[in-house]
């Protein structure tokens, strides 16, 4: 039987990606690393590692590279609860192509000890035409029940998010079409920008899915990725509707510079550091 660890807290995005100007091997764990260590520095011990923009690097990387990826990250006392991987995608790939493409980023994910695994479902133009939509359900639904199967008998969970580009009437039919282990990350920025459910209705809905939270905030014209608080969502709503439950809390920022600024790592770790101390303030007070 696989015993599974729970964490309470806050864990931010560990943004390596916003530094680093390569993903060859050598440079995803020097920068992950990197980016790890600040946050500990910093006192942030969960921490959620982006690797969804790696298709051409991570058919390349074994199982060994993860373990020695994950090792130093035991060693400091630091959780990886989730791991975010990459869109479901539409008609790039074949069904078993795409099956194998995402069972990489399973593999890392349950090397690395995360909690879940987070994807985004298909993004298509058109998704607002009734033929589309349907051709992306049901892709939506072999890939999820796909990587559910995958994940089965580890401690790492299927988490799809909720997306703007998806109604709730839409992640509602397909959490119903998927098995009961696939679960949802719960992005708030994202139901900023698409709120056509108050959000006690969608907690309430979905919340034995959350697997994962995504926390930040935006005004709702676009998903801003802004610190909680520093928008309009309803965190006062957020807070009572979602106490229950234990998922990982992950705190989502943009990149507040990019690996060509020579100042790009302090800015990043500033920024998270003090968005992180505003939360505590906002939600745990």
């Amino acid at each position: 039987m696989t015993t599974c660890s729970h964490s309470s807290g806050f864990a931010a995005s560990a943004n390596w990606l916003a530094y680093s100007d390569s993903l060859k091997s050598k440079d995803i764990a020097g920068g992950i690393h990197e980016c790890v260590n600040d946050l500990a520095e910093d006192g942030i011990r969960m921490v959620e590692l982006p690797i969804a923009h790696m298709d051409s690097e991570i058919a390349e990387l074994d199982d060994e590279f993860w373990r020695l990826l994950r090792k130093p990250l035991d060693e400091a006392n630091i959780a990886v609860v989730s791991v975010h991987g990459p869109i479901f995608s539409f008609d790039r790939y074949s069904l078993e192509e795409e099956s194998d493409r995402l069972r990489s980023y399973a593999r890392a994910a349950v090397l690395l000890g995360s909690r879940a695994l987070v994807v985004h479902p298909v993004l298509h133009p058109n998704l607002h035409v009734c033929k589309v939509a349907r051709e992306a359900m049901d892709r939506d639904i072999a890939l999820g029940s796909a990587l559910s199967a995958e994940l089965e008998g580890t401690c790492c969970r299927l988490a799809i998010e909720n997306v703007p580009h998806n109604s709730w009437a839409y992640l509602r039919e397909l959490f119903k079409n998927l098995p009961p282990a696939a679960g949802m990350c719960f992005d708030t920025g994202h139901y900023q920008v698409r709120p056509e459910w108050t959000i006690a209705a969608a907690v309430e809905h979905f919340g034995d899915r959350v697997a994962c939270w995504h926390l930040s905030d935006n005004d709702g014209f676009c998903d801003a990725h802004l610190p909680p608080g520093r928008g309009s969502f309803d965190w006062p709503a957020w807070k009572f509707a979602s106490h229950l439950n234990l998922a990982p809390r992950v705190i989502e920022l943009s990149h507040p510079a990019r690996w060509n600024d020579a100042n790009a790592r302090a800015i990043t770790r500033q920024s998270l550091k003090s968005a992180i101390a505003g939360t505590e303030e906002l939600l745990l007070r």
